[in-house]
């Protein structure tokens, strides 16, 4: 049921249906079931946080989606899952917000951070994380 649940969330995201209060509300039901079926902290429970996360960046509210988006990546931490997807959707809001509350130093490590991540696992990666992190870098310092 929490899967499923999750799954309406994240398609309601991508699809643009219903208000982010609804979407917020069905990732909460999703998180309140796996929490009492399998105990806080359930691996699934970060997809839940990351879609809580994205959806008050998009009310604005920058500094409660770096909460959530925190509170997500722990969670994938902590169930080893930390180079999964269930990070890296955390890291991307946690990122997000924090250039959006102009904390410029934690989004370029965040991002930073990601890119190490995602050349983890392809062959070829850290010179293409070392190339990646370099436009990256000049793209944010282009915005400051």
């Amino acid at each position: 049921m929490a899967e499923h649940l999750l799954q309406v969330g994240e398609a309601m995201d991508k699809a643009a249906v219903g208000t982010d209060e609804q979407k917020i509300a069905v990732f909460e039901k999703a998180k309140a079931i796996w929490d009492r079926e399998c105990g806080e902290g359930h691996v699934s429970t970060a997809r839940c946080l990351a879609g809580i996360a994205g959806r008050y960046q998009t009310q604005e509210d920058y500094q409660k989606g770096l909460e959530y988006g925190q509170q997500g990546l722990a969670v994938a931490e902590r169930a080893g899952k930390g180079e999964g997807i269930e990070a890296e959707s955390a890291l991307s809001w946690i990122g997000d917000a924090h250039f959006l509350l102009e904390q410029y130093d934690e989004a370029l490590e965040r991002c930073v951070t990601r890119r190490a991540r995602k050349a983890g696992g392809e062959g070829g990666g850290q010179a293409r994380a070392r190339r990646d992190e370099k436009e990256e870098e000049e793209g944010l310092s282009g915005l400051l």
